[in-house]
């Protein structure tokens, strides 16, 4: 009677050891998962780039953040996302974009203010009459109705923009290794560094502006 005691004793004790196990083993199994940490991370890092990148320009009213899947081994991380950023342009007017500005500028236009396609066109021929040729003008003209037509669609409206992400990074202690994050986005049919969607300075686009118009200008008809 003594020994079938001290047998369900045991057993009582090994059954009370199983469960103390298993409920230690869930703790640390939970938590060993960084999945929700790796992805605050990476999150955090999208929105500062993109916003870094288009807050010059853009006034950043959302970004959202959808991941499509998220791998991790002992060193690595990667990560599918989809981002939906909506901006509204800062510039009020077109005539404000640095683009713009480019292209006025090479029509000695330097400090337009756009009311209306045929102001514009007259002030066109005023600041031109002596450089230009008559063709030219002609071009110089439709190109700036163009690029104001177009662009006033975007002034004031708030606009979403989509990026397909696939981001990597190194995984340290259980933490990403901040200056290991690469970020590529898709574009057309490839992957490209997010840095390559991101606008470019106010000077460069600008230049761009006055190459643009240049080459208007040099069409043959």
């Amino acid at each position: 009677m003594k020994g079938l005691k001290m047998a369900k004793g045991i057993l009582l004790a090994l059954l009370m050891l199983s469960l103390l196990t298993t409920a230690f083993a869930s703790v640390t199994y939970a938590k060993a998962d960084y999945t929700n940490d790796y992805k605050d991370t990476i999150e955090q890092k999208v929105k500062n780039v993109l916003t870094n990148g288009f807050g010059q320009f853009y006034t950043i009213n959302s970004i959202q953040v959808k991941f499509n899947d998220l791998k991790v081994t002992d060193s690595k991380v990667e990560a599918n996302l989809f981002v939906t950023m909506n901006t509204t342009l800062k510039a009020k007017k077109v005539e404000n974009l640095p683009y713009v500005k480019g292209m006025l500028k090479k029509v000695n236009l330097n400090n337009f203010k756009y009311e209306s396609n045929a102001k514009m066109n007259s002030a066109l021929f005023e600041a031109n009459k002596n450089s230009l040729k008559e063709d030219q003008l002609s071009k110089a003209s439709k190109e700036l109705e163009f690029r104001f037509n177009d662009l006033s669609q975007y002034i004031n409206k708030a606009d979403d923009n989509n990026f397909f992400l696939t981001v990597t990074a190194d995984v340290k202690d259980n933490q990403i290794v901040q200056d290991s994050i690469n970020i590529m986005a898709e574009n057309i049919d490839t992957m490209v560094p997010i840095q390559n969607l991101l606008p470019k300075s106010s000077e460069e686009m600008e230049t761009e502006g006055v190459h643009d118009m240049q080459q208007v200008l040099n069409l043959q008809k």
